[in-house]
C-alpha cells in the first residue's frame, strides 16, 4: 500500500506545531475554515470542502501531547476512507522543529494520489507560515 510522506522544519515550539493539527483554530489557519476538531482521543474531526459538499471525518486514534497525532479517516471520500494520518513532531536546532507527515494506507497510486500527495506538499507550507505567523489564511475554503 503507497503512502505520502513530507518533512519540513518549523520555526516554532512543539507545543505550538502540535496546536496547528489538533485544535480547530489550529486546522482552520492552514487547511480550511470549515472544521470541528476538539483535541480528544477518539473524537472525530469533520473537514468539510467546497461549501461543505464534501467531508472527510477523521477520528482522533492518538494524541501524545506536542509529539504525534494520528488520524484514522471514517470518509466520506471512498480513496481516502481507512487512511491514516500522522504528525510527528521532533525537536530539531534551537527555536525549531521538524514536523513528519505521513498519509498511509493508499490502495493505488491511481485517482486521487497524486493530486492529494501534491496538496499535501503544498499544505505543509500553509501549516509552516500558519505557525510561524506568516500564515494568509487556509489553502482551501
Amino acid at each position: 500500500m503507497p503512502d505520502i510522506l513530507h518533512q519540513i522544519t518549523i520555526a516554532a515550539t512543539s507545543e505550538a506545531a502540535y496546536d496547528a493539527v489538533t485544535t480547530r483554530q489550529g486546522l482552520a489557519s492552514w487547511w480550511t475554515k470549515d472544521v470541528e476538531a476538539i483535541p480528544n482521543e477518539n473524537t472525530v474531526a469533520i473537514f468539510g470542502f467546497d461549501h461543505h459538499t464534501i467531508l472527510l471525518r477523521m477520528r482522533v486514534d492518538k494524541l501524545v501531547s506536542a509529539k504525534r497525532v494520528e488520524w484514522v479517516c471514517e470518509g466520506d471520500v471512498e480513496e481516502w476512507k481507512g487512511t491514516r494520518l500522522r504528525f510527528e513532531i521532533l525537536p530539531a536546532g534551537e527555536g525549531e522543529v521538524v514536523l513528519k507527515f505521513m498519509h498511509a494506507g493508499w490502495r493505488s497510486t491511481d485517482g486521487a494520489f497524486p493530486h492529494c500527495n501534491t496538496d499535501w506538499g503544498r499544505l505543509m507550507y500553509y501549516l509552516k507560515d500558519a505557525v510561524e505567523g506568516r500564515g494568509q489564511g487556509p489553502m482551501m475554503g
